[in-house]
């Protein structure tokens, strides 16, 4: 019994990201410089929005890695998780493909299913 109802569970819970992501909503993955909406699609958060233009721009600008943390650290600004910034979080943002308006989800990618970030810097080519 216990086994069924575990595979069954299984089974809801996939449908229902599948879902979710057909539909470019809400999947349970917070982003920095987006929020969620009543709807579950994301929108743009004008609060966190700004700190993930500047490390797009930093990052287009040749700053190393660690500098842009070093410097978001220190004025107290924290990742969506509220830690601290390190180079892998940095790293994580920059190769977001919803960053750049493609909603992705396992094998599922939707082009504009993301709000542009109208002032991003898009990436142009890449450094890791």
């Amino acid at each position: 019994m216990a086994e069924f109802y575990s595979k069954q569970l299984r089974q809801n819970v996939v449908r229902r990201m599948r879902y979710n992501a057909e539909n470019a909503l809400y999947n349970g993955h917070k982003m920095l410089g987006y929020k969620v909406d009543d709807t579950k699609h994301y929108i743009k958060d004008e609060a966190t929005a700004p700190v993930a233009r500047y490390i797009f721009k930093q990052y287009a600008d040749v700053k190393p890695l660690t500098e842009i943390a070093d410097e978001l650290n220190a004025q107290g600004v924290r990742t969506v998780h509220g830690r601290e910034f390190k180079v892998n979080s940095l790293r994580h943002i920059l190769k977001n493909k919803a960053y750049t308006d493609v909603y992705e989800y396992s094998d599922i990618k939707i082009k504009d299913g993301m709000p542009m970030q109208t002032l991003m810097i898009q990436k142009q080519g890449t450094r890791f």
